[in-house]
């Protein structure tokens, strides 16, 4: 009770503090109005010749709202799709959303999707922290960190499919360790599928880190000499691209023949030699963004800790310290 409690409160204290920071927003960034546009509107133009808009918003309200006759047209969202860059998965289900509402605009209706992702991603990194520390204090720890960081909640109030994307990637995290923890087998491969076949559709980066996941848990496998569970992973993303691929048939030539952001993605994944310095930019942007630039002492203090905690257990104070730390 007390663990189902405690869980309770960390979604709560998560919730409560993304919807205080998507009412403190003032403005929409280009992207965003991008976000309704691409789910909503029909057509390119939507400026009627020698209309006059009375009052002048109507035109925006136009662009960015479900319009009569228009509720539910998910080939819309996938024609719309088709002629951006980005996959279709977060559009359709703002659209959805959107059509619920005709005619009316809200940040709450992208607001919604990112607070209802920003939980199931906790629900992951719980579960993530869980099964690699055994400890209940590390998962709260964890837990509050998450629901309270400055660069968490930057994200979660920018009205994009970021963090749906950041839900998958951490989702496919948790699988990973639990197939490396378990076995691969038949429920998780589909599980694992199914999973990445929505990432996919949802942004192409998803797709950057399938790919060094399956990657890491290959060698993984090939060390275990589990040749049979390697060709099963091997099958399953196979799978899964097929699917993606006939789902959203658009995605090909975005990511190969004109698309901006899947081809950058698959540029990024084939230049090898800027791995080293985007690996630097990107520690200094979580340095910065989660821990206010305190993160290499942070992770200098946590070394120390180690490696005292080390020698006293070898001095003869393991079981002290197991007493402290419920060690498993």
């Amino acid at each position: 009770m007390k663990k189902k409690i405690e869980s309770t409160w960390c979604y709560i204290v998560l919730i409560i503090v993304l919807i205080f920071v998507i009412l403190g927003k003032k403005n929409l960034h280009v992207d965003e109005v991008s976000s309704y546009r691409l789910a909503n509107c029909v057509g390119t133009d939507y400026q009627k010749e020698g209309y006059m808009y009375e009052p002048a918003g109507d035109a925006y309200l136009e662009y960015m709202t479900v319009q009569p006759g228009q509720r539910f047209n998910a080939l819309n969202v996938w024609y719309n799709q088709s002629q951006d860059t980005h996959p279709p998965l977060y559009y359709l289900l703002l659209h959805m959303i959107c059509s619920l509402f005709p005619e009316t605009f809200s940040i709450w209706y992208a607001g919604i999707i990112n607070i209802v992702f920003a939980a199931l991603t906790l629900w992951c990194i719980r579960r993530i922290a869980a099964e690699m520390t055994h400890s209940d204090s590390a998962v709260l720890a964890v837990s509050l960190a998450f629901a309270v960081s400055a660069g968490i909640l930057s994200n979660m109030a920018f009205l994009r499919m970021y963090v749906m994307a950041l839900f998958f990637v951490t989702y496919i995290t948790y699988l990973m360790i639990k197939l490396i923890k378990t076995g691969v087998s038949i429920k998780t491969l589909e599980i694992v599928t199914i999973v990445s076949v929505l990432g996919a559709l949802t942004h192409y980066y998803v797709i950057v880190y399938l790919f060094f996941s399956c990657l890491l848990m290959g060698i993984y496998l090939l060390i275990r000499k589990n040749y049979r569970q390697l060709g099963m992973l091997a099958l399953s993303m196979a799978a899964a691209g097929s699917a993606s691929v006939l789902i959203f048939p658009a995605m090909l030539r975005h990511m190969f023949f004109g698309g901006v952001r899947g081809e950058e993605s698959i540029s990024n994944l084939a230049n090898a030699a800027d791995y080293a310095e985007r690996l630097k930019t990107f520690y200094g942007i979580v340095n910065k963004e989660l821990f206010g630039s305190c993160f290499t002492y942070l992770a200098a203090f946590i070394l120390i800790l180690l490696i005292l905690t080390s020698f006293a257990h070898k001095l003869g104070g393991g079981a002290y310290l197991k007493r402290i730390y419920g060690a498993h």
